[in-house]
């Protein structure tokens, strides 16, 4: 389909315009208050976040390059892709290209199995949850849009969506938090987490691995 925007800035626009709605539904189906319905949610919460991952990094694609995607048919690239076009790409914070080299790896295929092939019966969204609260990090601190200016809740939605990763992984997230927070305040900044012992609590915010308020501690 020929795209409906022609300039830069309408492209950039457009693409901004999808990906923060599929943060949002994404959003909506990590939220609590919503109907039980395990499936569901987190069949849609999988597509949403693979979505704005795959928008968002053609996004960047658009901001790094006027002309992108540089085919008069505006084919915009898929998900793994845009992350190969813009691997290294030296207008990329560290944080960025950490995120979209590294984290964001597993959601094509997890978006291509419910998109084209059956189900299985139990979903889990491990990965994409920390694809998403690592998405959201580096939107935050690039476009300065706190998560609030998608989902306003108290508590904060970053907490259910931290609740939806495996036990046995939260290791794993705990050293991306800690890696990215790291790179946006300088180590001598962020302490530890008093909760859950995440070296990630930045000046005067909760952890950013647990998401709960916290007195850190740097012993």
């Amino acid at each position: 389909m020929k795209s409906l925007y022609q300039s830069p800035v309408e492209r950039q626009e457009g693409l901004w315009r999808n990906c923060a709605d599929s943060i949002i539904h994404s959003l909506e189906h990590f939220d609590p208050s919503q109907e039980y319905k395990p499936f569901h949610n987190r069949k849609w919460a999988i597509l949403s976040v693979a979505h704005a991952a795959e928008v968002y990094c053609n996004l960047l694609l658009c901001i790094f390059d006027p002309n992108h995607p540089n085919n008069p048919r505006a084919f915009y690239p898929s998900l793994d892709k845009a992350r190969g076009m813009l691997k290294g790409h030296p207008r990329l914070t560290e944080s960025e290209k950490y995120v979209i080299e590294e984290v964001l790896t597993p959601l094509a295929d997890q978006r291509n199995t419910l998109m084209h092939m059956p189900a299985p019966e139990m979903l889990r969204a491990t990965d994409t949850a920390v694809a998403l609260l690592s998405l959201l990090h580096i939107i935050r601190c690039r476009t300065g849009l706190d998560t609030k200016e998608f989902f306003d809740q108290s508590p904060p939605i970053e907490r259910d969506i931290f609740e939806e990763i495996d036990w046995r992984k939260y290791d794993v997230w705990y050293r991306i938090a800690e890696k990215l927070v790291m790179r946006e305040y300088g180590e001598g900044y962020v302490e530890g987490c008093s909760n859950c012992g995440a070296l990630a609590v930045p000046p005067d915010m909760t952890c950013q691995a647990c998401f709960e308020p916290a007195s850190g501690s740097r012993e």
